[in-house]
């Protein structure tokens, strides 16, 4: 799957001239200025089959690492290398917290996963020597779709800066500008900003569950809640006045039990047995705390915005890529990012 990605042209990379646009487009005040307010820089991905010199951004293929560093493994089983973003790449981005040198690689440990997926991005800064680096032999890979991984399935990584909007606000511009006939004429087309293979930036707005609700969810060990507590979801138990404690109670025991056939029917030597066994630690966990949680609720909608888009990818058959229909997003914590510290990302399929 490939996105029909623009032109890295002056649309996206000129500001002023897209808060110039988005000044005449006769959006609501609303909406406007929810647009202006979500603005912000990312950096648009092009992937093309093409020569990958030492220690250029790139995609798939082996990574290219540090002479006499180990390759990243557990002692059971190996990363899958995904991206690596040479950092010179983002040096003109709006903000200062990358260095400006180094690389940056992504990895994952699960390609079935739609949440909670095992990754591990690795920042060095100080990298004299670069190798193309296999994973060593002998040790299994649990992602299925990178069988077929070898040095030459890999695309260069053409990086270009540009800005975009927070994509709910998007679509209500799409939604305001469609419904007066005005798509065509306001010079503000909201399409063009939509979520693309990119680092930083928003993510997608199609899918019903928020990736910064999902993500603090899976870090504060409560992903069991995952599919009952989207903002959608409880807006509408809100609006039948519906007890969200009770429904949650019922939702969780039924998953559970239907978790639990799931296991009693199938064998334990098959590849993804594991992975429903740790879906039914998240829901048991999820329904022994779940009264002190949401009792809080509110406080932790608040926090779950420091979670921050950092890499967006889709997939791509030249670099044996793949995550079925969807694309991967990898996401860190803004108090991590302060820190450079890369070792409690969140990655999901979307």
């Amino acid at each position: 799957m490939k996105d029909n990605l623009p032109a890295m042209g002056p649309y996206h990379t000129m500001k002023p001239d897209i808060i110039a646009s988005l000044s005449r487009a006769g959006l609501s005040e609303n909406t406007s200025s929810r647009l202006a307010d979500s603005l912000t820089t990312r950096f648009l991905l092009q992937p093309s089959v093409a020569v990958v010199p030492p220690g250029a951004s790139k995609i798939g293929g082996y990574p290219h690492w540090p002479a006499g560093l180990p390759y990243p493994q557990e002692k059971d089983f190996i990363y899958e290398f995904v991206a690596q973003v040479n950092l010179a790449d983002l040096a003109d981005g709006d903000d200062d917290i990358l260095p400006h040198a180094g690389m940056l690689y992504f990895f994952i440990d699960d390609d079935f996963n739609v949440g909670n997926i095992n990754a591990h991005v690795v920042l060095h800064t100080d990298v004299p020597a670069l190798e193309v680096t296999p994973p060593p032999k002998g040790k299994p890979s649990r992602c299925e779709s990178f069988d077929g991984r070898k040095e030459s399935t890999q695309m260069k990584l053409n990086i270009a800066k540009g800005y975009t909007f927070e994509q709910k606000a998007l679509d209500d511009a799409y939604n305001e500008l469609d419904a007066a006939g005005r798509l065509a004429t306001a010079g503000f087309d909201p399409e063009q900003f939509n979520t693309r293979d990119q680092i930083w930036g928003y993510p997608v707005s199609w899918v019903n569950i928020d990736r910064q609700w999902s993500a603090y969810l899976a870090k504060k060990g409560m992903f069991g809640l995952y599919w009952f507590t989207s903002d959608r979801q409880l807006a509408y138990l809100q609006s039948e006045q519906i007890d969200l404690k009770q429904w949650l109670y019922g939702k969780l025991a039924a998953k559970i039990e239907e978790q639990k056939g799931i296991l009693e029917k199938n064998n334990k030597t098959i590849y993804i047995y594991p992975y429903w066994e740790q879906e039914l630690r998240d829901l048991e966990y999820a329904q022994l705390h779940l009264d002190d949680f949401i009792d809080d609720l509110a406080f932790h909608k608040e926090a779950c915005k420091k979670w921050r888009l950092l890499l967006s990818m889709s997939s791509y058959n030249e670099a044996n890529i793949c995550f079925g229909d969807g694309r991967m997003e990898f996401y860190i914590h803004t108090d991590d990012l302060q820190q450079l510290n890369f070792s409690n990302i969140y990655c999901n399929i979307v």
